[in-house]
């Protein structure tokens, strides 16, 4: 899970990376006794509409220097924990 955490943590710094202020608010919580969730939030330029749905699947980006395995691959981690 930490690598997930670091991947959607990178992931929000790349999408600020031309902006000012840059703001990453991590949150985490008991849902349960037996489920958490974390979240990574920032305030960076947003998600085109087109890509919305299919930002967590292999090789999709929304940046022109990127292969877009950055959020499948935490998708991947949570996912064999268990998680959605």
């Amino acid at each position: 899970m930490t690598a997930a955490i670091g991947l959607a943590g990178r992931n929000a710094v790349e999408a600020m990376a031309d902006q000012q202020p840059q703001k990453i608010t991590l949150t985490t919580g008991a849902l349960d006794d037996e489920t958490s969730e974390i979240a990574v939030v920032e305030i960076g330029p947003g998600i085109p509409a087109e890509l919305a749905d299919h930002l967590f699947k292999p090789f999709v980006s929304g940046k022109d220097d990127d292969i877009g395995l950055g959020l499948s691959t935490c998708r991947s981690i949570i996912e064999a924990h268990d998680g959605d």
